[in-house]
């Protein structure tokens, strides 16, 4: 069982529209223990690197439902005595009573789960392949939103498909083919056409300094008008402030990328990953990993996926501030500087 979880886990992680860096976890239900892929581990890895720990299902199905953030250390201190940290889903895992379990970031989910309309286009979809599902609003990921997820479970009974706002999306199968199978339906089921743009510049030098450097993906995205504006308003997803510091930041007449990135440090105490130049193009940091970089070429995804003229929803300042002083935020962040 735990040799099919890893073989399932390779093939999504090595998969950017299904999952990106350390993002997204998998799960398998053994013997009164949850097996589940470690916090900043990565999918692609599964296969070749430890990558699951075992924790007690019971108790966390307990510590879901009454949301002891203390209790949950407790059980979760065997495993990471052993070097690596569950993941901070386990309890989202928990408390679905499918056998196998896969949370992913996949890129035609995450369009829909940022749209205004999306939770009509995801009934719809999911309706069309005539599975049970749920649309969850955007609540902290780890206990309160498996809380919320119990809170659901016990009023309208389970899912086997939930959308998380402003998240990705989850689903669950006794069987880990079936899972894997069911994760790569829903995908397809919620296909978003990419976007053909006109033909972007190749680089703005007079722009480019010393901390930032000319980006291919964004740079059509920051040129097109309605997109800067809905990718620039908010952060999309936790991964996405975890990773990149939030939206990207918007350049000023007369600024340099570098000058721009340290005038939002200034204001928010926060580092841009992304600068942009609207109408004119985009650059990243340098200096960012391989994790960072995977998750601005998801944005980039996302984005040229987004319906013209759709309403998109982003996280506020306080749900992304929240993320960034989480503890167990820092400690994927520390963990993919350490892949370096």
């Amino acid at each position: 069982m735990l040799s099919d979880l890893a073989r399932v886990t390779a093939e999504i992680g090595r998969d950017a529209l299904l999952t990106q860096g350390a993002g997204g976890n998998t799960s398998v239900k053994i013997a009164g223990e949850l097996w589940i892929k470690a916090s900043g581990a990565w999918m692609r890895d599964a296969e070749t690197q430890p990558t699951f720990v075992a924790v007690p299902l019971d108790e966390l199905v307990e510590v879901a439902r009454n949301g002891d953030e203390g209790a949950l250390r407790v059980i979760s201190a065997p495993a990471a005595a052993n070097g690596l940290r569950p993941s901070v889903e386990a309890v989202v895992h928990a408390i679905i009573p499918h056998r196998a379990v896969i949370h992913a970031h996949a890129i035609n989910s995450t369009v829909c789960a940022v749209l205004g309309d999306g939770e009509a286009r995801f009934t719809a979809a999911m309706a069309g392949l005539g599975v049970r599902s749920r649309y969850v609003p955007y609540i902290k990921p780890g206990l309160p939103l498996a809380a919320e997820i119990a809170r659901m479970n016990a009023r309208d009974g389970t899912a086997e498909v939930l959308l998380l706002q402003n998240h990705g999306i989850v689903v669950g199968a006794d069987e880990i083919a079936q899972v894997y199978a069911l994760l790569r339906a829903v995908e397809s089921a919620l296909t978003f056409p990419v976007r053909r743009f006109s033909h972007a510049r190749e680089g703005l030098p007079e722009l480019e300094r010393r901390a930032f450097e000319w980006d291919a993906r964004h740079a059509p995205i920051a040129c097109d008008a309605g997109l800067c504006l809905a990718v620039t308003a908010a952060p999309l997803t936790p991964d996405q402030v975890v990773f990149l510091g939030g939206a990207p930041c918007l350049m000023a007449d007369g600024e340099s990328a570098d000058e721009a990135a340290d005038r939002v440090c200034r204001e928010t105490g926060i580092e841009p990953a992304l600068v942009y130049a609207p109408g004119r193009g985009a650059m990243r940091r340098v200096s960012l990993s391989e994790g960072q970089r995977a998750q601005c070429a998801a944005l980039a995804e996302v984005a040229a996926r987004l319906p013209n003229g759709a309403r998109v929803l982003g996280l506020t300042p306080a749900q992304a501030r929240e993320l960034i002083d989480w503890e167990a935020e820092k400690y994927r962040r520390a963990a993919d500087a350490a892949r370096r």
